[in-house]
């Protein structure tokens, strides 16, 4: 079955690396010193980062000693193959050649304080997963491998970085808020959450359970195995063109990462609606919110209609909406202008 989920190719990968590695001697030891302590079992260890850096200097390295064949057609694609060349175990060699490649487009794109942010950045090329896209002989292998250009670039990895740490901080700060809510919290509150049917003490529990709900946000979003990743199958399926999604179900805590989200980033007046992303995202694994109403009006329930709570969208559909969490997240910090606000409550965004 086609993988579709980062959690599978992370799980294969450690397969081909901790525990069936048969490489080319140099390889193998490089691999089991620098790269087998990096797959634990439940993410990547932070303490064994730099073995991707030196991975990626150990092919460039390799590449270049072989800089006299790269006239003849040779190339990094080269460098992966005998890397991963086994004459006893011949059969895998395509599994293996795509273990380093997932190796070579993974980063750890920042380390700050104890939390390290993952990202994969796939090849454009590929239209699925690393170990469904190289198959093969030995030149459909080296085909493959030649796909360099990635999804994303190193600024949009910067970039998704700074929207990672602005959501956190935006979530511990409505969790803070919410434990004690002064007045400005509770006029927030109400804008995003208030149907005209609820009463202040309902409100009032309600905002001290969303606090809780709020930390334990904030806790993935600041874990130090969290992962922002592409789905190649998603994106070249017509998913692209969207924000961000999760797997609520996934074993390891994952984001994927679209183009509007990308295209978002690269306008630092657009930045907050990549946090709102995140924000959105993250409560449907941790707090099992639904997609009840969209701040763009494209509603399961009432088409045109936005967050606005009413009779039909009303306190209990408000509160575990995942944009109704968002908003009120992003709109706490400050960082939602009044227009904005306005055409979200309305369904205009």
């Amino acid at each position: 079955m086609a993988m579709n989920k980062f959690t599978q190719a992370y799980d294969k990968l450690r397969a081909e690396v901790v525990t069936d590695a048969k490489y080319e001697k140099d390889w193998q030891k490089f691999l089991k010193t620098e790269i087998s302590p990096l797959l634990a079992a439940d993410g990547p260890n932070s303490a064994h980062a730099a073995g991707l850096d030196k991975l990626r200097e150990k092919l460039a390295e390799n590449n270049r000693g072989a800089f006299a064949s790269f006239f003849l057609g040779s190339g990094v694609e080269k460098t992966i193959v005998e890397a991963a060349s086994n004459d006893s175990s011949k059969a895998k060699l395509a599994d293996r050649c795509a273990a380093i490649k997932m190796l070579k487009h993974f980063y750890r794109a920042e380390k700050t304080g104890a939390q390290s942010v993952w990202i994969l950045a796939t090849p454009k090329a590929y239209s699925k997963w690393v170990f469904d896209e190289i198959s093969g002989a030995e030149k459909d292998i080296k085909a493959k491998l030649k796909s360099e250009k990635e999804v994303y670039t190193e600024n949009n990895r910067k970039t998704m970085c700074t929207a990672l740490h602005q959501a956190k901080a935006s979530c511990q700060f409505a969790a803070s808020k919410l434990g004690k809510p002064d007045d400005t919290t509770t006029a927030t509150f109400k804008k995003w959450f208030d149907d005209g049917n609820t009463t202040d003490a309902v409100m009032k529990a309600k905002m001290a359970t969303m606090g809780t709900g709020f930390t334990k946000i904030a806790a993935m979003l600041g874990s130090t195995k969290l992962v922002l990743s592409d789905e190649p199958t998603d994106r070249t399926s017509g998913g692209w063109k969207d924000w961000g999604f999760v797997y609520s179900t996934e074993r390891m805590n994952v984001v994927y990462i679209q183009n509007a989200f990308l295209k978002a980033s690269s306008n630092s007046g657009k930045l907050w609606q990549c946090v709102l992303t995140l924000v959105h995202e993250v409560s449907h694994r941790e707090i099992k919110t639904d997609d009840n109403r969209y701040d763009d009006g494209s509603s399961a329930d009432v088409a045109g209609i936005g967050l606005k709570p009413d009779s039909t969208f009303t306190f209990a559909k408000a509160t575990n909406n995942a944009d109704s969490w968002a908003y009120f997240c992003v709109d706490l910090k400050g960082m939602l202008s009044a227009n904005d606000r306005k055409k979200a409550l309305a369904g205009k965004m």
